[in-house]
């Protein structure tokens, strides 16, 4: 009912985890893995991209554990319509040397 999904990336090996609802928000089957980066990145409004990609970026090279991020961007389906989510993310897990290791998020469809 809230459009509510979730997901986790392992920052080492790349792989990324979706919840089912994750999937319905960006109008696509369930599947066992998350997308790509890559292909995360393609949903995303082109005039929300750069922020998105800062955002992702500066809360991986904080490293700070448990820091939490939030944002506002758009995504446009493969049908052509537009959502807007809101979203917050935060590092979960380091490594030895203080490096994320696991970052999990929300997405809430705010359309």
């Amino acid at each position: 009912m809230a459009h509510l999904g979730s997901w986790q990336i392992d920052v080492i090996t790349n792989k990324v985890l979706w919840s089912k609802e994750l999937f319905r928000i960006f109008g696509l089957q369930p599947q066992t893995y998350g997308l790509s980066i890559e292909d995360y990145q393609k949903f995303i409004h082109p005039d929300d991209a750069d922020f998105v990609t800062k955002t992702m970026t500066q809360l991986i090279s904080s490293g700070n554990l448990n820091e939490m991020v939030s944002i506002d961007y758009r995504i446009i389906l493969g049908d052509g319509s537009m959502r807007i989510l809101h979203s917050e993310r935060a590092v979960k897990e380091v490594n030895g040397k203080g490096k994320p290791k696991l970052i999990v998020g929300i997405e809430q469809d705010v359309t």
